[in-house]
C-alpha cells in the first residue's frame, strides 16, 4: 500500500488500527505523523507557558527582558508602590550600599520578626505595605526593586570612576595601582619600630606624605563612588572627620577590584584612534563568569579573591597604630589640593584643574 507524503498531516484515527508489519512505507508515514504531532505540542505548550507568564507578570507588575529575567513594570506600579520603592531606594543607597555592594537572596529573605536583620530594617523604613500577603508582595516587589537600586548603583559605577581615571592621565599623576592598594598600603612604609608616640609626632610627615601620596591620590576614586555634593555635605555635619572616615572597607574593595577589572579597557579608550588596537580589551575578571545570580556581581572568583583582598588589607590598615598617622596625611593632601575638605578650607583657586569633576574639584 502506497500512502503520499500528504496524508501526514491527516489525523491519527486515519489510519486502520491494525497495520501490517511489513508495510514499511506505511509505519514510516506513521513515524514521521507522530514527530510532527510532538513537535507541535510541544509548541503550543510553549506558548501555553508563555501566555500564562505574562498573565502572571501583567497581574503583579513585573516584566521579562530578551534573557528570561522578570524587572518591574515602572508603568505598574501603584502610587503606594512608588511611595515605598522611594523609601527603599534611599535606604539601599545611604544605608546598604556603603557596606555591601551585593544583595544576595539570602540577605533579601523574609524575616519580618527579626529587626535586626535587613528585611526588618526595610518593612520598618517603607512602613505598612499596601496589600494583605506581606511575604508575596516583600518577596516579588520589594526584593526586586532592592535588586535593581544595587544593580544601577554598581553599573554607574565605572562611569564615575573613569573621570578621576581620565583625570590622571591628562594631569600626569602618579597614582598608586589597584595591585598595589590591594597587597596593602602598609608596605609603602615601613612603621614597624616606631612607637605611637613617635608616630603621632614624627618630624619626617613631609617624607611620608610624599611616599603615600599615590596612595592617597588613588582614594578619590572612592571620593566618585558619591560624588562631591554627598561628600561635602557629609564633611560639613561631621567636623573633625575626613573622607577617609567617610570611605567604607567595602568602598575600597569595591573601587579596587572596578580599577583592576576595567584599567585595560580604559587605557584602550583613552588612546587616539590611530593608536590603539582595533579590538577592545576584555575585562579582567569577565572570564567564566556564566550567568549572574540574583543580586551577584559579574565577576569572576579571581576577581573576588582579589577584592577580598584589598578589603582585608584596609581593615587592618584602618586598625593599625599607622591610621592616625594616614588621617593626618589626608587632611595635608586635601589642604594642599583642595579636595575633600570643609567647606572654610576650600577656596575658588584649583590646583591642577578648574573643573568641577570628581577629578578635579572638590
Amino acid at each position: 500500500m502506497a500512502v503520499a507524503w500528504s496524508t501526514v498531516h491527516a489525523p491519527l484515527d486515519a489510519f486502520p488500527p491494525q497495520m501490517e508489519i511489513g508495510d514499511i512505507n506505511a509505519l514510516l508515514v506513521l513515524v514521521a505523523r507522530l514527530k510532527t504531532e510532538i513537535s507541535a505540542n510541544k509548541r503550543e505548550i510553549t506558548q501555553l507557558r508563555e501566555s500564562l507568564l505574562s498573565a502572571e507578570s501583567d497581574n503583579l507588575g513585573l516584566r521579562q527582558n530578551k534573557r528570561g529575567r522578570v524587572s518591574l513594570k515602572t508603568a505598574a506600579l501603584t502610587q503606594a508602590d512608588l511611595t515605598i520603592r522611594d523609601k527603599l531606594w534611599d535606604f539601599i543607597a545611604d544605608i546598604v550600599w556603603p557596606h555591601n555592594k551585593e544583595l544576595t537572596a539570602g540577605d533579601i529573605q523574609y524575616t519580618p520578626d527579626d529587626a535586626n536583620s535587613l528585611c526588618g530594617m526595610i518593612l520598618k523604613e517603607v512602613g505598612d505595605l499596601p496589600v494583605s500577603n506581606e511575604e508575596h508582595y516583600y518577596m516579588v516587589k520589594i526584593a526586586s526593586m532592592a535588586n535593581a537600586k544595587m544593580i544601577n548603583l554598581r553599573s554607574n559605577a565605572p562611569k564615575k570612576l573613569i573621570t578621576v581615571h581620565e583625570w590622571f592621565v591628562d594631569n600626569g599623576i602618579e597614582v598608586a595601582s589597584a595591585d598595589d592598594v590591594a597587597e596593602g598600603v602598609l608596605q609603602f612604609f615601613d612603621h614597624s619600630t616606631m612607637s605611637d608616640s613617635e608616630l603621632y609626632d614624627m618630624t619626617n610627615i613631609d617624607e611620608v606624605y610624599e611616599q603615600l601620596k599615590p596612595v592617597l591620590h588613588f582614594v578619590r576614586y572612592g571620593h566618585a563612588l558619591y560624588g562631591k555634593t554627598l561628600v561635602n555635605k557629609w564633611l560639613n555635619e561631621n567636623r573633625g572627620r575626613n573622607l577617609l572616615d567617610f570611605l567604607t572597607d567595602s568602598d575600597i574593595e569595591f573601587v579596587v577590584t572596578t580599577v583592576q577589572n576595567f584599567k585595560g579597557r580604559w587605557l584602550w579608550e583613552h588612546t587616539p584612534e590611530s593608536e590603539r588596537d582595533d579590538t577592545k580589551p576584555r575585562l579582567n575578571f569577565g572570564d567564566e563568569v556564566g550567568k549572574a545570580a540574583f543580586g551577584m556581581m559579574r565577576i569572576n572568583e579571581t576577581g573576588r579573591t582579589f577584592g577580598s583582598k584589598a578589603r582585608t588589607n584596609w581593615h587592618t590598615l584602618r586598625s593599625s597604630t599607622f591610621w592616625p598617622v594616614m588621617r593626618k596625611l589626608w587632611l595635608k593632601y586635601s589642604a594642599e589640593y583642595k579636595f575633600a575638605c570643609h567647606f572654610e578650607e576650600r577656596s575658588s583657586a584649583r590646583l591642577f584643574s578648574t573643573s568641577e569633576s570628581e577629578g578635579g574639584g572638590g
